[in-house]
């Protein structure tokens, strides 16, 4: 599931926007909680509550969120790259098939999330809390949790080349 911008063809573009709830470019898909294909280049996201939305094959390059909100949320088939989350809370998300490739995440809630066959590579979790997480079928490579509260985590089947706490 390599993803790279030449695979960008199919996907609706939105490139160098500041977003927030309020966004004409992202209201419609924000009041159906429904975000399918989108390819997200360059994008702030500032104060975003998405409950019980669903992220479905899409890319995020070099974008930031901070402030994000969302449970029961799903990302499904995502790649994110060079992305930076901070001051976040992500609470019963199921993460599958979601490449993340030397991404950061700083003053990140994530509680009782399913996260299932991703890839995380280069990858910073910092003052973060990462509590009742199941990991499965899952590969870590060089990537580091400082400075964190890790509480419940239970990995399956999953591969930690160069994790480091």
């Amino acid at each position: 599931m390599n993803r790279n911008s030449s695979d960008d063809k199919s996907y609706t573009v939105i490139q160098n926007q500041y977003l927030t709830d309020n966004s004409s470019s992202i209201s419609e898909y924000i009041a159906n909680s429904a975000f399918p294909g989108i390819s997200f280049v360059n994008c702030n996201f500032e104060k975003i509550n998405v409950a019980w939305a669903v992220f479905g094959s899409c890319n995020f390059q070099n974008c930031i969120f901070n402030d994000f909100y969302t449970r029961k949320g799903i990302f499904s088939g995502c790649y994110f790259e060079s992305c930076k989350v901070t001051n976040s809370s992500m609470i019963k998300v199921e993460v599958h098939d979601t490449q993340f490739k030397n991404c950061e995440f700083e003053n990140v809630e994530l509680t009782a999330n399913d996260i299932f066959c991703c890839t995380f590579k280069e990858i910073r979790f910092l003052k973060s809390e990462l509590k009742f997480l199941s990991v499965n079928d899952c590969c870590f490579e060089n990537s580091k949790i400082i400075d964190s509260e890790v509480e419940k985590v239970t990995f399956k089947n999953t591969h930690l080349k160069t994790l480091s706490f």
